[in-house]
């Protein structure tokens, strides 16, 4: 099964996806090969394969979309592909391959407990799912998520994505299919930590994800001694 990076342009440095193809090396089995799908950081050298892509719409929800609908386009990616973002970390052994589905909530719950711009991309995925009287649980979490191309290629032309503000991608996928998945409160970080911290929070994790507000030295410097090494995809 190959891994895809969907990747935009960072505000980090692009230390995010430095550490998290770092990660990836240390503590993934079960993969083969690695691409990275939109923005191409300058220490990537050829074990990566880059796939150009740009973020053409004027939401991101949509963006996501197509670049993960460009990655299903792809011959040469395996028919199943396990989607990462740069800023997932993995902090302890995981099998990519058995990897399972997560969800959070409800999305009802979402839209009372948001009060900004992703909540107006969960209204629309409510009540389309709800339309068509589908599970209307919440699979946008942080974690990796193991997508099928034809599947994916079939379930996203089924629904308009010319709005305003698009779906929520993984839970139009995961509730169109049917997939119970396994609750869990998501495991995104979005507050500053001193690296003791992080170390307390992640150790019980299988990786995590963090928020622009948790992105500076502490977080470098808790990553910087959790992953030392160059991975084989920096130059």
């Amino acid at each position: 099964m190959d891994i895809v990076y969907i990747n935009s342009k960072s505000r980090w440095s692009d230390n995010e996806i430095k550490f998290s193809l770092r990660s990836l090396e240390k503590f993934a089995s079960g993969y083969r090969d690695v691409y990275v799908v939109g923005h191409k950081p300058t220490f990537l050298n050829d074990n990566v394969v880059h796939i150009p892509f740009a973020d053409s719409y004027g939401n991101k929800a949509t963006n996501i979309m197509l670049k993960v609908l460009k990655a299903s386009e792809t011959d040469e990616i395996s028919d199943d592909f396990c989607l990462l973002n740069d800023d997932y970390f993995f902090v302890n052994p995981v099998d990519i391959k058995t990897y399972p589905y997560y969800w959070k909530c409800d999305l009802a719950h979402t839209i009372q407990i948001q009060r900004n711009e992703y909540q107006q991309h969960v209204i629309p995925t409510y009540k389309e799912l709800l339309d068509r009287k589908l599970p209307t649980k919440n699979f946008d979490t942080h974690k990796p998520i193991i997508y099928n191309k034809s599947l994916f290629q079939d379930i996203v032309s089924q629904y308009d994505w010319n709005r305003p503000y698009g779906f929520i991608l993984r839970s139009i996928y995961c509730n169109t299919l049917g997939i119970t998945g396994i609750e869990r409160v998501d495991n995104k970080v979005n507050h500053s930590h001193v690296p003791d911290n992080w170390t307390r929070i992640t150790k019980d994790l299988d990786c995590f994800s963090v928020g622009d507000q948790s992105t500076d030295n502490y977080l470098l410097s808790f990553l910087s001694k959790l992953l030392p090494d160059k991975s084989k995809y920096e130059n």
